[in-house]
């Protein structure tokens, strides 16, 4: 399965997800012995999918994500092998989907879902855009910080305080914005300077 699954496209497994079997309410399941799959099985487990062919139930998520990597026992139930013990289904079940691996396929799945449906975009994609709005943030910042530099290069002022420690940086850039105001200086401009102190 591990290598079928590594020849699929990112279209072919969506197309997988998205036109799985999946049986109606009314659905005649075939029995062995006394017991067979039921319905509520599929609504109790979203993860769950029926198999026709092998009369049981498979992980999807973990039949199309899980990382081949992982080599623990008992991962061939439902991501190799259909389960059809149908006796213990429901202890097998929550075994199951307390494995990290299903936990990991399921993180992916949802995400590979979101995006493939285009409710989210590609992680790459949401970096750029990260990485956009943050280079707009900082160069907006960095305007009016050079703004100032300017102004207080025209005007002789000082861009240090009155001492040389450094701690009476603060007060003096606001000294210098209330001046800045009192003269009558763009009241967007002492808005911005405003802002970064």
């Amino acid at each position: 399965m591990a290598k079928k699954r590594s020849s699929l496209t990112e279209r072919d497994k969506y197309s997988f997800y998205c036109n799985r079997f999946t049986p109606d309410i009314n659905y005649k399941f075939p029995r062995d012995d006394s017991r067979g799959f039921l319905y509520r099985y599929l609504s109790k487990y979203s993860w769950l999918a029926y198999s026709q062919v092998e009369n049981g139930g498979f992980c999807l998520p973990c039949v199309l994500f899980a990382r081949t990597t992982d080599t623990r026992k008992g991962k061939g139930v439902f991501v190799e092998t259909a389960f059809t013990n149908f006796k213990k289904i429901y202890e097998m079940c929550d075994l199951h989907a307390a494995r990290e691996y299903h936990k990991d396929a399921i993180v992916v799945c949802d995400a590979f879902i979101d995006r493939m449906s285009g409710k989210r975009e590609s992680v790459s994609i949401q970096l750029r855009e990260g990485a956009r709005q943050s280079i707009q943030s900082n160069r907006k910042k960095l305007r009016s910080i050079i703004e100032t530099i300017v102004l207080c290069g025209r005007q002789n002022i000082a861009l240090r305080g009155h001492r040389d420690s450094g701690t009476d940086i603060e007060d003096a850039c606001k000294q210098q914005v209330q001046t800045m105001a009192t003269f009558g200086l763009s009241s967007t401009f002492v808005s911005r300077l405003e802002i970064l102190y």
